[in-house]
């Protein structure tokens, strides 16, 4: 997606569905011609995802008129919520297809099938006798949700990216813990090497504070248990200081 940027002159337009919130956006290179953030009824929505998508259409159709930009060719962020992501090493041999042993790793380890996940992966470098694969299990109730709804709005995706792809570009470092947070729900990515390669996505329902704490709790867990693990090297003090930075960020 950086490529689209990489134009002065190119014209791009984004669309993110989610949380009963529609983010529509507009740029010209760097230059941001218009942005717009529209509430809808949260009974469009079920898990944070559109579950009504002809009313979700219909006010996009209804404030697309105004905006500036071409929203006929549209990139989509597809929401984190039910996504997975997973390095996956297997040994450098003859004979090994991905597209039959990553299946049948990712319904093992990442507890997923292809008939309600689609799977992608990217081969990575690696120094040792091995192949490393980064392999992405997106949900296709995630895809659909905002595929219909754009397809209703005759808004044509031409590209979607998961959540998890887009915050290790936005944070621009070649390690770090990024957290996304809203009132229903919290992303939290682990990125190494200016890819991300832990993800945790976590749908709570409502602005409830006590329901904050509990999936709180459990990330910093799930979160000690990654950072120790990819930071061994490191003192114990600096992954509780990535750690605590990680729940600070705000949408």
């Amino acid at each position: 997606m950086t490529s689209f940027f990489a134009n002065r002159n190119k014209l791009v337009t984004s669309i993110t569905i989610e949380h009963g919130v529609i983010k529509l956006l507009s740029c010209q290179g760097l230059e941001v011609l218009d942005y717009r953030v529209l509430l809808a009824n949260p009974r469009f929505f079920r898990e944070g995802q559109v579950s009504n998508t002809a009313r979700v259409a219909t006010l996009l159709q209804g404030v697309l008129p105004e905006m500036e930009g071409d929203f006929r060719r549209a990139i989509g962020g597809v929401p984190g919520f039910q996504n997975r992501l997973k390095l996956m090493d297997f040994p450098k041999a003859q004979g090994l297809d991905p597209k039959v042993i990553i299946p049948q790793e990712a319904s093992t380890s990442m507890r997923v099938s292809t008939d309600t996940y689609h799977l992608s992966w990217l081969q990575l470098a690696d120094r040792l006798d091995r192949t490393r694969w980064l392999v992405m299990g997106t949900s296709r109730r995630s895809i659909s949700s905002l595929t219909d709804t754009a397809q209703q709005a005759q808004i044509n995706l031409r590209v979607l990216e998961p959540r998890a792809f887009a915050l290790a570009r936005v944070c621009n470092a070649t390690e770090a813990v990024v957290a996304w947070t809203a009132p229903d729900g919290c992303d939290v990515i682990v990125v190494k090497d200016a890819i991300p390669v832990e993800h945790q996505s976590i749908f709570w329902g409502g602005p409830s504070w006590w329901k904050t704490l509990f999936w709180a709790t459990g990330l910093q867990r799930w979160l000690g248990a990654r950072l120790t693990r990819s930071t061994h090297h490191r003192r114990k003090d600096h992954c509780r200081r990535m750690l605590l930075c990680s729940f600070v960020a705000h949408p």
